[in-house]
């Protein structure tokens, strides 16, 4: 009788740590918590990029290269390329274009063509609603979405398999007016 209710126990115990492990994934992964947001260093060396007229900074790796392109779909679009051979990131980027429409969640819905599928995440970055938008036919695709002052500023998609460049430039994005 004591060997069945140790084996017991021991079931009891190993379902319970699995579910716990598994709702905690689950919450960063499909909620957007803090945790699965985090920073992997603290940008050591990395220099701020700053947009005094669109009011916005982050950072950017050493040696990385900021380019403002003239692309007619947005008032403002600048691209950060790293130097050849950079890693496992190239270059991303950030937009901007104006908005009449000051509701993040309608913003969100508007964003993509209508029949396109979509996963969303609302969090919250350094202050400021932001949703994550991943195009689910499409891997790898996908953005972060935040308005202020009239304009919809995109950047890429944070989520946990974001890689440590892309997410680490991102989690400093702050506006500055």
């Amino acid at each position: 009788m004591k060997k069945v209710s140790t084996l017991l126990g021991t079931i009891i115990i190993l379902i319970a740590v699995a579910v716990f492990f598994g709702g905690v994934f689950a919450y960063q992964y499909f909620m957007g918590g803090k945790a699965g947001y985090q920073s992997v260093n603290q940008n050591n060396g990395w220099q701020t990029y700053r947009n005094d007229q669109y009011g916005f900074e982050l950072k950017i790796p050493p040696l990385w290269i900021a380019e403002e392109v003239s692309d007619p779909a947005f008032v403002y679009y600048v691209k950060f390329s790293g130097p050849d051979g950079a890693g496992e990131v190239d270059f991303f980027d950030v937009a901007v274009w104006t908005s009449t429409e000051p509701d993040l969640g309608k913003t969100v819905r508007n964003f993509y063509l209508k029949g396109v599928e979509v996963n969303t995440n609302y969090f919250e970055l350094n202050g400021y609603p932001a949703a994550n938008i991943h195009m689910l036919s499409d891997v790898g695709n996908g953005n972060t979405i935040m308005i202020k002052n009239g304009f919809v500023y995109r950047l890429p998609e944070i989520i946990p398999t974001t890689p440590a460049i892309l997410r680490n430039a991102v989690l400093t994005f702050k506006f500055t007016k």
